[in-house]
């Protein structure tokens, strides 16, 4: 049998089973073809969900083709510049709950889940050498749209925020060491303060690729190559982006490379340790001195074994050392509380008869 892509999406569209997201600078939507062959590679990559900067249409609105919707937002004027869009397969496209068109550089679409709502914003930044007044506007824009997503959804931006974003460790673990680049510019610095006041992981950074599966957008004579589009999630959600690069292969007669995001629902620690016991450690035994000096000696005993921890996640490791000792002297010397049983409350009324 020939394989049916309109079954085969309609498999996934559950969360858990993972959903596939793209994003990508088309330079423009505004010609002849050009939207059919958006629509081509959306098809032929298996997209559900497509993140689109500088369309280059007029006004907001929504456009069918084929089995995908557009939901666009662009300039209200006669200047066919920048322009945003998210385009959405018929498959997930009764989950859209909200979409909102913010400016030519926003928009946001809100997706129902069956346990968390999805909330994407399709960005496009100003270029690196921009004005600050205009970089400042941006920021505030892409800074207010966060917030307006409700609190619980899961939230992820992404697009082409004309970022270069470095290896620096100051920003870890808000960035990742698989960047591109060494060092930020002046948006990716940007991009990065903003992450950290609103506890983003920029996912894009963490994934070990080769340089070309990292880079985005390539210079008309070929020699120069950036990674300047980017997906960020919340970082209480950052477990749910599997796999991010890009694709050269994709062809719109663009300057960038499609970005492919693997996205899987992850259910959070309360959520699958719902119906299992927590064990406690027996702290009464610690009353006793003698078992409280001994307990104190074997982790100070522990912790010295593995000293001189250094490197550029030296805390993290100070930290997990400590925590594993303080768990293992804990298990030895003091073990675990017993579980006691409850009467049930029948039984005890009787036996007070």
């Amino acid at each position: 049998m020939p394989r049916n892509r309109i079954n085969f999406m309609d498999k996934r569209l559950e969360l858990g089973n993972g959903i596939k997201l793209g994003s990508w600078n088309v330079r423009t939507l505004n010609k002849p073809g050009a939207l059919q062959c958006v629509l081509n590679v959306a098809e032929a990559y298996e997209i559900q969900i497509l993140a689109l900067q500088e369309i280059r249409w007029l006004n907001k609105g929504s456009l069918k083709k084929e089995n995908l919707t557009l939901f666009y937002s662009s300039l209200e004027n006669k200047k066919h510049e920048n322009g945003v869009g998210i385009m959405i397969h018929d498959s997930i496209l009764p989950q859209v709950k909200i979409f909102k068109a913010i400016n030519n550089r926003l928009c946001c679409i809100i997706l129902k889940g069956r346990i968390f709502n999805i909330g994407i914003i399709c960005c496009y930044g100003p270029t690196e050498d921009g004005q600050d007044e205009k970089k400042e506007e941006f920021m505030e824009e892409l800074d207010r749209a966060y917030d307006d997503i409700p609190r619980h959804c899961i939230k992820v931006l992404l697009g082409d925020f004309n970022a270069k974003i470095g290896r620096e460790g100051t920003y870890k673990p808000t960035i990742g060491s698989e960047s591109l680049h060494h060092i930020n510019n002046d948006n990716g610095t940007r991009l990065i303060n903003m992450a950290i006041a609103k506890d983003l992981i920029i996912s894009s950074t963490y994934f070990p690729r080769k340089d070309i599966h990292k880079q985005t957008w390539i210079s008309p004579d070929g020699h120069t190559k950036n990674q300047i589009n980017y997906v960020l999630i919340d970082k209480k959600h950052k477990g749910c982006i599997n796999n991010v690069r890009s694709y050269r292969g994709a062809d719109a007669d663009s300057d960038h490379y499609l970005l492919i995001i693997q996205f899987k629902l992850k259910l959070s620690c309360r959520w699958r340790r719902k119906n299992t016991e927590t064990k406690r450690f027996d702290i009464g035994k610690l009353k006793n001195k003698e078992v409280a000096k001994k307990y104190e000696h074997l982790i100070q005993s522990k912790l010295a074994q593995n000293t001189g921890i250094h490197g550029e996640n030296e805390v993290e490791n100070q930290w997990s050392r400590v925590t594993q000792a303080i768990k293992e002297c804990a298990t030895d010397m003091v073990g675990w509380t017993e579980k006691t049983m409850r009467k049930d409350w029948f039984m005890t009324n009787a036996e007070n008869q």
